[in-house]
């Protein structure tokens, strides 16, 4: 949750005023998405959701607590046990195999070598990338890259999911096999997740959709139960 969230960049006359009162409720189980045209804050308030980067006014609780108020330690321990990320740049480690990338953080999480494994390959086949789990990512189309750092993100089953632009490199197909794996947690675990995307067919299964405009959160929409993934539009 952020209350009258404030960032920008730079200082004196080049300082650029990003987010300008930001108050956003990120309810549980439920999948949210930002939209608005490009420059508009929302890769700015996914980072700062994410614990990424600090509020320099405002407020910004996560499961009650307010941020400010936690140590560096305790702000990594919250990045890695409750915060799964996608990003556009996707951030895969280029000497490690597909698997491995996506089991990176689980013996963090106090999995086994085997426990990660098959928790890797479960998460694998959910984006349909089984086949691939031994190649590295160079040998990978963007969108297989996509799809490993969804993998990554999805194998951690934090309790909230951020994702900027997730399904631009993705067909329509698998579009749909991406939304219906976060359909499932979002269903059985009550993962959120936070969206920011131009895709409309991913909106289409947003249950809240906030529109940002020049740093200002100018709408919001709450909307019925979310569709079965491959539904007609």
């Amino acid at each position: 949750m952020t209350e009258d969230l404030h960032f920008a960049y730079g200082e004196g006359a080049a300082r650029a005023e990003v987010l300008k009162g930001i108050d956003l409720r990120v309810e549980a189980g439920v999948m949210t998405c930002l939209v608005g045209p490009s420059g508009s804050g929302k890769t700015t308030l996914l980072n700062i959701l994410g614990l990424l980067e600090p509020p320099q006014k405002g407020r910004v609780s996560f499961v009650g607590r307010d941020v400010r108020n936690l140590t560096e330690r305790e702000l990594e321990d919250l990045r890695l046990r409750e915060l799964g990320f996608v990003f556009q740049a996707f951030f895969l480690l280029p000497t490690l195999t597909v698997i491995e990338n996506t089991t990176y953080f689980l013996p963090s999480l106090g999995l086994s070598r085997g426990e990660a494994r098959d928790r890797g390959m479960e998460t694998l086949a959910r984006v349909g990338l089984v086949d691939h789990a031994h190649k590295l990512p160079r040998e990978l189309s963007g969108g297989q890259r996509q799809r490993v750092a969804i993998a990554r993100a999805l194998a951690k089953r934090p309790k909230v999911i951020l994702a900027d632009e997730p399904t631009a490199n993705l067909d329509r197909d698998t579009s749909d096999t991406i939304v219906s794996a976060f359909q499932e947690l979002r269903e059985k675990d009550g993962v959120s997740f936070v969206f920011s995307t131009h895709d409309h067919h991913l909106l289409s299964y947003a249950q809240r959709v906030h529109m940002l405009h020049q740093g200002r959160l100018v709408s919001s929409e709450g909307r019925g139960a979310a569709r079965a993934p491959g539904a007609e539009d």
